[in-house]
């Protein structure tokens, strides 16, 4: 196995001064373990709502105001006693290592602060991979996605032939569906028609954006005329996937600590600032209903909103066994969440994990039954 984030050692990555320390009989952060955040005002409200969720309130701020004011926070520690400390910038990490000479408190960036609550779970993902590859890989983009190695990393597991790398994805019949949600230029159809050699029944392409549906279309012409195929048999559908069928707001995407790209948020929640545009969304059980029998590949790169759409498919998952290919990037909690519902949907699947990107972007996990 290669050396990293799941070798006992190395883990966590909690600090006591520069020596790493989450070995068995190293501290652990419980419910009650008291916290204090050290950040920038506009970084608490993301980081105590991700300690909310995992019942841990007992929360207090330390406020940064253009640098590393060490002395300030030594008070601060002081006043409040024994404790864990969590960096929500990674550039005071160093200077603020020096506040801890004689303290009780764990020092934690914000990275691996994350990783240490995720750790039982991606551990749980990683065991029930397939193949060595598969684990491989997983470790190596782990490594780069929470800041433990650089974009080298994964240079050495990339994969050509994103969504069909595994030979199990390159099953057609003359009745085949496709379902390419996050569709945007028709990229993927086009490489399913490629695949399947013109062999399917329909393909359904999903996608929101207005402008990459106008690209969607020029190219789903030129398909039809270049296989000979019934115009009927590719279908773009303007709207995105989600647990439920709803009018939700497109907002602007930031790089931030647990998510990256755009996202669809309910309207009455997005600032009107960041909208980028209103979309109509759907639920693929919903939508399949009374459309089709049986639905036999479920693409997904939907901006994070991939847990919502397996949600919202969940009984065509159940019933049909559907290969999946699903993106496995844009969120930190992605890395266990998708794998674990998916498994938990249909047991009999067999997970593998493919990378298809020179950074952390474009994974991509992969299910199928035999």
């Amino acid at each position: 196995m290669h050396s990293s984030i799941f070798d006992e050692d190395v883990y966590g990555m909690a600090y006591r001064g520069k020596e790493i320390d989450l070995r068995p009989g190293a501290r652990r952060v419980t419910r009650d373990t008291p916290l204090l955040l050290v950040g920038e005002a506009k970084d608490f409200p993301k980081a105590e709502g991700f300690f909310a969720q995992h019942g841990m309130t007992r929360c207090s701020r330390f406020v940064l105001s253009g640098g590393a004011d060490v002395l300030s926070l030594r008070t601060a520690l002081c006043e409040q006693g024994d404790g864990i400390v969590f960096l929500l910038k990674d550039r005071y990490e160093k200077p603020f290592q020096t506040a801890f000479n004689g303290q009780s408190y764990q020092l934690f960036s914000r990275y691996r602060a994350y990783f240490k609550f995720m750790q039982p779970a991606l551990r749980q993902v990683y065991d029930l991979l397939e193949d060595e590859v598969s684990r491989e890989t997983f470790t190596r983009v782990l490594n780069v996605r929470f800041k433990l190695a650089d974009d080298a990393e994964v240079f050495s597991v990339f994969q050509p032939n994103q969504y069909f790398t595994p030979p199990e994805m390159n099953r057609f019949t003359p009745d085949s569906v496709f379902v390419d949600c996050g569709a945007f230029v028709g990229d993927t159809i086009e490489k399913y028609i490629w695949h399947s050699q013109g062999i399917f029944r329909r393909i359904y392409g999903f996608e929101p954006g207005m402008k990459q549906r106008t690209a969607l279309e020029h190219r789903k012409a030129r398909l039809v005329e270049e296989w000979a195929l019934d115009d009927d048999q590719i279908s773009i559908v303007p709207a995105g996937v989600g647990e439920a069928t709803q009018d939700m707001a497109l907002v602007k995407g930031v790089m931030s600590d647990l998510a990256i790209g755009t996202k669809l948020v309910p309207e009455a929640e997005a600032d009107e600032a960041s909208i980028i545009d209103r979309v109509h969304v759907v639920s693929l059980d919903e939508y399949f209903r009374d459309r089709e029998p049986r639905i036999d590949m479920i693409k997904a790169d939907v901006e994070g909103s991939e847990l919502a759409l397996l949600q919202g498919a969940q009984e065509i998952i159940r019933r049909d066994r559907p290969n999946l290919a699903i993106s496995l990037y844009h969120k930190l909690t992605d890395y266990f969440e998708l794998p674990l519902y998916i498994k938990s949907l249909v047991p009999e699947y067999h997970l593998r994990i493919c990378h298809h990107a020179t950074n952390f972007t474009e994974t991509v996990v992969y299910a199928y039954v035999d």
